[in-house]
């Protein structure tokens, strides 16, 4: 039924792709080091705001939860991913569990998007 909303030349894809496949990311337990759930969710408000042109209010009123576990790359990397979703809209993010670098942030919507 998605075919006729497909652009011109476009193939469906038998499985979608995204970063997480891309960097192998799996969870992992934390370890001394790793920036906290806290501190990771303030580094990902700061990150909203100036990179997403949300205010202060607009970051605050949305729901912002953090993975208990870290995920850890297969080259070695570990992040902490930090949700913040509203009916509306969502926004995931990386931040790097030991520099404290936001390393991605994907919009995403429910329903038909």
């Amino acid at each position: 039924w998605i075919k006729a909303y497909y652009a011109e030349g476009e193939a469906a894809q038998a499985e979608p792709t995204s970063i997480w496949k891309e960097m192998g990311l799996k969870p992992a337990p934390e370890v001394e080091g790793d920036l906290s759930c806290d501190e990771a969710r303030q580094i990902a408000r700061a990150a909203m705001m100036d990179v997403c042109g949300l205010t202060e209010a607009e970051v605050e009123d949305i729901y912002a939860g953090c993975e208990t576990a870290i995920m850890l790359a297969e080259d070695g990397r570990r992040f902490r991913e930090v949700r913040f979703a509203d009916m509306f809209k969502g926004f995931s993010l990386l931040v790097n569990a030991q520099t404290g670098e936001v390393f991605h942030i994907e919009l995403f919507a429910g329903g038909n998007g």
